[in-house]
């Protein structure tokens, strides 16, 4: 693998900051860790 996914992050949400994650990944068909590294490329992305 070119880019091995070997690093764990863990985090911290509201329960209601939770559900909106959740749902956000179900409507857009989506695992969580995908989720999360789709939001983090978005933010890295913009701060360039």
């Amino acid at each position: 693998m070119d880019d091995p996914k070997a690093n764990k992050v863990s985090v911290r949400l509201s329960n209601e900051d939770l559900k909106r994650f959740e749902a956000y990944a179900e409507k857009h068909g989506l695992s969580k860790a995908d989720t999360l590294r789709k939001a983090v490329e978005e933010l890295l992305k913009r701060d360039k």
